[in-house]
């Protein structure tokens, strides 16, 4: 008896066989970013099921899924990690999981810092404006472009954006016209013309 249920152990992989291959392939899929909300569902079924590995597989998902807010927040792109948890958060409710309170409150943290950033940057923008004012153009691009490399992901970007459009597109317009100008000192009046076309059809487009 006991030597047939060996024999139908091996011919089928153990009891658990089937059971141990689906977690490893939900566990799997945590490892492509765009899929992690798959591979946590498929987790918290197996988990609420069966336990065991299905739980360990989740707890250690919710863990990546808590160093990639982490990495997000450390970029300033709170936004993005906020939702990335509360995604998360509903396949690791109830199982006693370490990771449902560490994703909690790393959200609860990150709703905090947002708001402070959001603060800072919009406070940073509204002493931009004034200030351009005084700045010769080439110190405009540069306060704009310092401006948006410091206060990424935030809602006074799409301005800040639009404003370093139309500067760049200004300097573009100086370098052409400084351009032409020194072809006609070499004696090139063809590549002066060819400049300054290119300037005026770049002037009608940034005033459109």
């Amino acid at each position: 008896m006991a030597a047939a249920v060996v024999v139908v152990l091996l011919h089928f992989g153990g009891p658990n066989e089937k059971f141990l291959k689906e977690v490893r392939d939900a566990r799997a899929l945590a490892d492509k970013p765009e899929l992690v909300t798959q591979s946590l569902e498929k987790l918290s079924k197996l988990a609420s099921d069966q336990g065991g590995d299905a739980t360990k597989a989740l707890e250690e998902v919710g863990g990546k899924v808590l160093q990639r807010a982490n990495d997000l927040a450390k970029a300033s792109d709170y936004s993005t990690a906020i939702a990335l948890l509360q995604k998360a958060k509903p396949f690791l409710t109830g199982l006693g999981l370490h990771a449902e309170t560490s994703l909690a409150e790393a959200e609860h943290a990150f709703v905090q810092k947002r708001e402070a950033y959001n603060r800072e940057a919009q406070e940073a923008y509204e002493a931009l404006e004034p200030s351009l004012e005084k700045m010769p153009p080439p110190d405009q691009l540069k306060a704009v472009r310092d401006y948006r490399a410091k206060f990424p992901h935030q809602q006074y970007d799409d301005m800040a954006r639009m404003k370093e459009d139309r500067l760049s597109g200004r300097q573009r317009q100086y370098d052409l016209v400084a351009e032409a100008e020194a072809k006609v000192a070499a004696g090139d009046p063809e590549t002066a013309r060819v400049r300054l076309a290119d300037a005026t059809a770049l002037a009608t487009s940034t005033t459109c």
